[in-house]
């Protein structure tokens, strides 16, 4: 069987592509319910677990035999298919045998991991770029994941490309991604960190200065927070127009910072 014959995608709204086509899985208590025995892969989800995801807190009194019904017709839409993944039964819990490669989320966690053990930075970024291409849906809208924790890995796995981007001397290429990621997530000194090194390199000192006024202003209006210090030097830095921000192998974590 091939990796890509099948996807099962959690990473947004939840379905099942088998052989380029999606799979019926019918309304959307069924397809969370297949997201969240996909996202466990291998372990076993009871019964009382899958109906607070349902249902929340306070499930109906029918919420055991709706879990049943809705594993028995999961079970006969993935067989008529001939989807490779099987729900097992055992001690009024369920299993979804299925491989983790076959899983968004899971294939995300697995290809991070090998851009991060990458040998090169080109190598990191082909890994990072395909990880980050598995987010059909944003991720913010999978009703399987908790979102700040979904956006969170999102982020940072962004952060981390980008960052193996500069080191390539791609800034120019990155500026677009860099602005849009800096101006969505404006608490976040080492994307904005990013963005200024990306500005300064491609000759645009004054923009970068403005970057950094500008964060510092919301950083301080919307999160209560002193100015960052990693900002801090990266501004002086560009004031000086330090050699050092030019040399691709320069991160801005690289930079002391006053204490």
């Amino acid at each position: 069987m091939l990796v890509d014959e099948v996807a099962i995608r959690v990473l947004g709204p939840v379905s099942v592509v088998w052989r380029g086509g999606e799979v019926p899985l019918g309304p959307r208590q069924r397809r969370v319910l297949l997201g969240v025995l996909a996202v466990e892969c291998g372990r076993r989800v009871g019964v009382a677990g899958l109906a607070r995801v349902l249902w929340g807190e306070h499930p109906p009194r029918t919420a055991r035999a709706s879990v049943q019904a809705h594993v028995s017709r999961l079970r006969k839409v993935l067989r008529e298919h001939g989807v490779p993944l099987e729900i097992t039964t055992a001690d009024d819990a369920y299993t979804a045998r299925v491989d983790p490669s076959l899983v968004d989320a899971h294939r995300f966690a697995l290809l991070v991991d090998q851009a991060r053990a990458a040998r090169d930075d080109d190598a990191a970024v082909e890994h990072y770029r395909a990880a980050l291409a598995l987010w059909w849906g944003g991720g913010a809208d999978s009703p399987v994941l908790p979102g700040a924790g979904v956006r969170e890995l999102r982020v940072v796995a962004q952060e981390e490309c980008v960052r193996a981007e500069l080191r390539r001397g791609r800034h120019r290429e990155v500026l677009p991604e860099l602005l849009e990621l800096a101006e969505s997530n404006p608490g976040r000194s080492r994307l904005i960190a990013q963005l200024m090194l990306a500005l300064h390199r491609s000759g645009r000192q004054e923009e970068a200065l403005r970057v950094y006024d500008r964060a510092r202003e919301r950083q301080a209006t919307e999160f209560g927070l002193d100015p960052d210090p990693l900002l801090e030097s990266l501004q002086t830095a560009v004031l000086d127009r330090a050699p050092l921000l030019l040399d691709p192998a320069f991160t801005p974590d690289a930079l002391p910072v006053p204490h």
